[in-house]
């Protein structure tokens, strides 16, 4: 039977070549380390774990016994804030997390500035814990609460179901890197030891945020599909929703995605309403037990019309026919667990994205989805029975792009003639999107969010966000956005 040190080699081993770990070296070292003792210590960073275990008087060691973690003062703004620490090999090698696992001597990261070795958690592989170094006093560390014991937490009511929320402040502290992971059924929760790079998506239109990480040290069972969860960044909440798929893997991991309160927006029903878009909302929130925040007043009220759709189909339908007679464009989503409706069109997240804030951006410019260039709208008269047929166009945009038509049926009470213009208005711009990679992250942009752009710092145009990918490691926050003009200017 391989020995505990044979186990964590074999686990740092088995990722050379990865970048799975990338951001997150303390990460990996005390994976290794639960790889081989089944034991989980992490810090929120290499250099609170060089502060925690580091033998003094290591530092002249370049040939650290196999299995101990070996610290440096690491390279580059966020080495200097966080360190560095990699896995002796033994030998005078080691595993060294830098952006991929590689196999490497321990005298080819001295440019990291080596401080020493010492024993990640106290822990000696095969053998007794030690007490030299520093170490965890007081019934369990950060790090072993966050490998899933059970903590009470508060609960509110969301539906018929009791849910937790992360507003305990005893809490907040329980993963490394400035994130927080809650899981739990009614009024229990745990916190588990998060690993990766956890992610957050959002699309614009009415579909759920995902968000996806993956954990250790949880037992087969200790999450659950349903499991309501909550996830924080900062101290902000950013998401708060339910588990719907566990993926278990051969190395411990468990792999976990969920939705927030929008997924539940894919049930179908059937609705005879007639009033205004945000009363809609508030209706079918209260059938479905959907926890709710705040709802503006979206002002048009719609003609009676029988909805027999998707719940997310409904809503779209019932937004899109205010915008058409309106011109006002709302954004309904849920806001860390509760469902939100605002106007999409108000710019008030005062996010500024430029070359400045962002590793790159690509340009993209199409016709091929949602653009017309002509508007064709039947209304038919209830008392003669005749139906009347109404268009509007956009000449030269037909000659440059051919005939794009959108058609739909209005009630004559909507007033065709000038529906079909506000149609064409709305419809027969080009899109003009920008896919911006790395930007500094914000909680406030999500798909549908209206952010500024510039190509030069300088001159900046709306830009609605058509999807928008968070991701979170090493205490750092990027986000990928997805974004296209709102206007016709082009910088």
């Amino acid at each position: 039977m391989a020995s505990e040190l044979e186990k964590m080699l074999a686990f740092a081993a088995s990722y050379v070549g990865s970048s799975v770990w990338h951001g997150r070296c303390q990460g990996f070292v005390a994976r290794c380390y639960y790889a081989g003792t089944g034991r989980l210590v992490s810090r929120a960073s290499a250099k609170q774990a060089r502060i925690d275990f580091m033998r003094s008087g290591t530092a002249g060691d370049l040939c650290p016994p196999a299995g101990a973690a070996v610290y440096f003062n690491g390279d580059g703004s966020m080495g200097r804030l966080y360190g560095h620490v990699a896995l002796s090999a033994g030998g005078g090698w080691m595993y060294d997390p830098v952006g991929t696992i590689v196999k490497r001597k321990l005298s080819a990261g001295m440019h990291n500035g080596y401080l020493g070795w010492g024993w990640n958690g106290n822990i000696i592989p095969g053998g007794a814990s030690d007490s030299a170094g520093g170490g965890d006093t007081g019934g369990g560390s950060a790090g072993e609460r966050s490998a899933g014991t059970i903590v009470s937490v508060r609960t509110v009511s969301v539906g018929s179901r009791a849910a937790f929320r992360a507003d305990d402040t005893a809490l907040k502290n329980l993963n490394t890197d400035g994130l927080s992971v809650l899981i739990g059924r009614d009024a229990d929760a745990i916190a588990p030891c998060v690993v990766g790079v956890p992610k957050l998506t959002s699309f614009a239109g009415i579909s759920p945020a995902v968000l996806e990480f993956t954990v250790v040290g949880i037992d087969d069972g200790g999450i659950g599909d349903g499991d309501a969860v909550s996830f924080s960044f900062g101290g902000k909440n950013m998401f708060f929703g339910y588990v719907f798929t566990v993926e278990r893997r051969h190395d411990g991991q468990v792999c976990v995605k969920c939705f927030d309160q929008l997924r539940y927006l894919k049930n179908r029903d059937s609705f005879v309403f007639g009033g205004k878009a945000s009363e809609l909302v508030k209706l079918i929130a209260a059938k479905y037990g959907l926890r709710t925040g705040t709802i503006v007043d979206t002002g048009c009220v719609l003609p009676q019309t029988v909805y027999e759709n998707t719940l997310a189909d409904i809503f779209s339908e019932a937004l899109t026919a205010t915008l058409e007679q309106t011109g006002r464009r709302f954004l309904l989503y849920d806001d860390a667990g509760a469902l939100t409706l605002k106007n999409a069109d108000s710019g008030d997240d005062g996010v500024m994205l430029d070359p400045g804030n962002m590793s790159s951006y690509v340009k993209r410019y199409s016709i091929d989805d949602g653009v017309y260039n002509r508007v064709a709208a039947a209304s038919d008269d209830r008392r003669s029975g005749v139906r009347s047929l109404y268009i509007a166009n956009d000449p030269a945009a037909e000659k440059r792009w051919g005939v794009l038509q959108y058609y739909k049926r209005i009630d004559a009470s909507q007033e065709p003639a000038e529906t079909v213009k506000k149609l064409l208005n709305a419809y027969s711009r080009e899109n003009i999107c920008v896919i911006a990679r790395g930007c500094a992250g914000s909680s406030d942009v999500r798909g549908g969010s209206v952010v500024k752009f510039s190509e030069d710092g300088e001159r900046y145009a709306d830009m609605r966000c058509e999807s928008v990918e968070h991701t979170f490691s090493g205490g750092v926050h990027l986000m990928d956005v997805k974004m296209r003009y709102i206007t016709r200017e082009i910088l």
